[in-house]
């Protein structure tokens, strides 16, 4: 009885000894565990560290980016001030010409009308310049603008084309835009570059028109 007693007393011994190694020692795969949390900690940390200095360099290019497009305006502005007056000036000729008494000059219509195409073309590349993923296509961009669209309808009068392109000259002339260059709304960008492509197209229409009228001796 006493041998059995002692033998019981040595197993649980050793029961619990085993039970305190199992809480000491982490099962297999259990370290793996931490390593995993730890890694993905860090890597959150150097995703985060990455975002801040993308972000930094973003700003940093925005800044360089300002003077960058303040110093292209510069460079044009001479022209876009010729441009946008001889617009003006090259109308002003289209108009006294047709209302002039005697024989209508179409010639003179149709040398201003190509005066006002080619300025308003430049003005268009100055003031909306191409993106540069479109750079390459600039050029044809600025060819086919100034050639006149195909239309459905019969050709129209020099008359209506000189009225049409009187309009679109004069409220592209006004737009607010030309009070500050460096800050336009794009609302206001918007609806002058609409007006300016209007009058290279009727530019256009109202050279191919007159010069037509010119050979035909009317």
């Amino acid at each position: 009885m006493k041998i059995k007693f002692i033998l019981i007393s040595f197993f649980c011994l050793i029961a619990n000894g085993l039970n305190v190694y199992s809480q000491q020692t982490p099962p297999p795969g259990a370290g793996d565990k931490d390593l995993r949390d730890n890694n993905i900690k860090t890597r959150s940390i150097d995703l985060e560290r990455v975002d801040r200095d993308a972000r930094k360099k973003g700003n940093l290019a925005a800044q360089v980016a300002a003077p960058a497009a303040e110093d292209r305006l510069a460079v044009v502005y001479a022209e876009i001030k010729a441009d946008f007056e001889q617009v003006q000036l090259s109308q002003d000729v289209v108009v006294k010409t047709y209302q002039g008494t005697g024989k209508i000059d179409y010639a003179q219509i149709s040398k201003a009308a190509a005066e006002i195409n080619k300025s308003a073309m430049r003005l268009d590349s100055n003031l909306f310049p191409a993106p540069s993923l479109e750079a390459a296509d600039s050029k044809k961009d600025e060819k086919k603008a100034g050639e006149p669209k195909k239309e459905t309808k019969t050709s129209r009068s020099v008359r209506d084309l000189i009225i049409d392109l009187d309009n679109s000259i004069g409220s592209f002339a006004s737009s607010v835009m030309f009070q500050n260059l460096r800050t336009v709304d794009e609302a206001v960008s918007t609806k002058a570059r609409l007006d300016l492509q209007k009058i290279i197209e009727l530019s256009a229409l109202l050279d191919a028109e007159s010069r037509k009228m010119s050979e035909s001796g009317k």
